[in-house]
């Protein structure tokens, strides 16, 4: 078996191509000209906005694993790994959606996979949509600003059920390896609902010094992350969290119940990924890092 991992040096890519290594399974991994090798997987050269270049990458491959790269020509990208891999013969395509996805379809990052969806669907009965909730290894990027004492993600009062990208990717593995997910729509989501508040909290409690919340003002948001972001990303994002801070983005019983049963076992909680990386001591190093490298 041969799977190609499209996006597998970001945040969920990099534990979908851990999880198949755990297995045995070197994946093919797609790899712009120029990037250096992954240890663990096979180098295909290539670039998702680049349409000719997928055909070698996807020859001889049975199963693909995409993630779509945060841009506002997203969909292009998409639909030219869709049309690659169908013209390659690929039997099983496993996509990396967003919870919710058609509630938040003003949001360009949203908008912007529905077309890859419908692509997916025209596709034949191959495919499996990840559905994933907001990550807790974004907070990552934020550690400098959270050992200043701040929290500063805009989430709102009404709460997310963040999720592990660890759970993501071992869902993600499930659909790619396992038969009876062709065809669906997976929700990933924690097991609990988190505002921006109770985010700050757990943080304070881990470290035991005060953390507060930055607040939902998004016009000071935007100016603080001005000088790291370019202007489409922050009126991208803008949107994404007036949203959450207007309806936020909670599971329902029933999602909670489908993240269990494709894990067969309870999603991670919050404490438990600072813990983790308070045990890895990449909390305490990325405390260390100067405030305004944080996005």
């Amino acid at each position: 078996m041969r799977i190609l991992v499209a996006g597998g040096t970001g945040k969920v890519g990099r534990e979908v191509v851990a999880g198949l290594n755990a297995l045995g399974l070197a994946p093919r991994l797609l790899l712009r000209p120029g990037r250096p090798p992954v240890p663990g997987t096979e180098t295909a050269r290539g670039d998702l906005f680049d349409a000719p270049s997928l055909a070698a990458a996807c020859a001889g491959v049975d199963r693909l694993f995409l993630v779509t790269p945060l841009d506002p020509e997203e969909t292009a990208a998409g639909l030219n790994a869709v049309a690659a891999a169908r013209a390659a013969g690929v039997r099983r395509i496993v996509f990396l959606g967003i919870h919710n996805i058609e509630a938040g379809r003003h949001i360009p990052h949203f908008a912007t996979k529905l077309p890859v969806l419908a692509a997916l669907r025209e596709a034949g009965p191959g495919w499996t949509v990840i559905e994933p909730n907001n990550f807790f290894q974004n907070d990552i990027d934020l550690f400098g600003a959270i050992g200043a004492g701040v929290y500063p993600q805009p989430l709102g009062a009404l709460g997310l059920s963040r999720v592990d990208t660890r759970d993501i990717a071992a869902a993600a593995v499930r659909a790619l390896l396992e038969d009876g997910f062709a065809g669906r729509c997976l929700p990933l989501v924690g097991p609990e609902v988190l505002n921006g508040a109770a985010v700050a909290a757990r943080y304070q409690a881990a470290l035991g010094r005060p953390v507060a919340y930055a607040g939902d003002d998004l016009t000071r948001w935007n100016e603080a992350v001005r000088p790291l972001l370019p202007g489409w990303l922050r009126h991208d994002l803008s949107l994404m969290y007036g949203y959450f801070q207007a309806r936020g983005l909670a599971a329902s019983d029933q999602d909670l119940a489908a993240t269990r049963a494709v894990l067969g076992r309870p999603p991670r909680d919050l404490a438990g990924f600072i813990a983790g990386q308070q045990a890895s001591g990449a909390l305490a190093e990325a405390l260390e890092r100067p405030v305004a490298a944080q996005a």
